[in-house]
């Protein structure tokens, strides 16, 4: 809508999952130093933790294509709250094993198992990534499906490799089980003051504009407002930007960031943007 306005060739904080658009921070390239670690080494686990919009998602997509190789199959499941039974369904869908609609739980691990072993028979190395695993740990059911995944192939020389990205709470609900199915923790924190600048700088270059399109006050005021957690920086800029063409300004300001930070949140006049995610 204010593209055209602006000059971008496409919109910068539109939150999509697209790792042509990853910020990296010094966070972000640790986390993905350790992840791919974990997946050069061959190891069995790891668990990515970071509160809600803080860019788990994307590092998952961004780690995913990098690692991608002949020798190496990857695959990300993104909503696995329904269970155990849904989660293996998907997974088979996502490694083209074409599951029956009525496949149990047990018969759908069972396929996911001869595909992992099979894979380790032709020196292929199999990595099952779970975007909110959180949702997984909320009773005992849904964790057992979790666990049955890192048991996939019991062989010696398995080659599977299983990462976790979810909220703190995991940890809260399900601490022994998962210090014993990872090998490493990374956590992801929200962007600090100077990041939260970089990262503005950085989507808007990528969304093709080399002018700063938002005031120096402004991106101050963003960061204070957001926290640092990039999809609220997202949300706040999204509308800035909306906000200062229709008012036909050369830049986003800090007094049209506090006015959508308002819009936003109408009933919090301080702290951190306050919207359930």
């Amino acid at each position: 809508m204010y593209n055209d306005y602006w000059g971008f060739s496409r919109s910068p904080f539109s939150g999509t999952i697209d790792p042509e658009r990853f910020y990296e921070s010094p966070g972000h390239e640790e986390a993905l130093a350790r992840l791919s670690y974990v997946a050069d080494e061959g190891r069995q686990g790891a668990v990515v933790l970071g509160p809600a919009g803080v860019g788990k998602t994307l590092l998952l997509e961004t780690f995913a294509r990098r690692i991608r190789r002949p020798n190496r199959e990857v695959v990300i499941a993104r909503c696995p709250a329904l269970g155990g039974r849904e989660l293996f369904f998907d997974l088979c869908q996502d490694f083209g094993l074409a599951p029956e609609p009525s496949a149990s739980e047990a018969e759908l691990w069972r396929r996911l198992r001869d595909h992992v072993a099979a894979n380790r028979l032709q020196d292929c190395q199999t990595m099952i990534v779970i975007d909110q695993a959180h949702l997984l740990s909320e009773n005992p059911t849904q964790l057992r499906a979790v666990h049955m995944l890192f048991h996939l192939d019991p062989h010696p020389a398995a080659r599977l490799t299983v990462v976790l990205a979810a909220r703190p709470e995991l940890m809260r609900n399900a601490r022994p089980e998962v210090i014993e199915w990872v090998d490493l923790g990374v956590a992801i924190e929200p962007f600090t003051a100077a990041q939260t600048s970089e990262y503005i700088s950085h989507l808007t270059n990528w969304a093709g504009r080399s002018e700063p399109a938002f005031a120096t006050d402004a991106v101050t005021k963003i960061h204070e407002l957001t926290g640092g957690v990039p999809r609220q920086i997202n949300r706040v800029c999204d509308l800035g930007l909306l906000a200062a063409a229709t008012e036909e300004l050369t830049q986003v300001s800090e007094d049209v960031v506090e006015s959508v930070y308002k819009e936003l949140s109408p009933e919090t006049t301080a702290g951190p943007l306050s919207i359930a995610v």
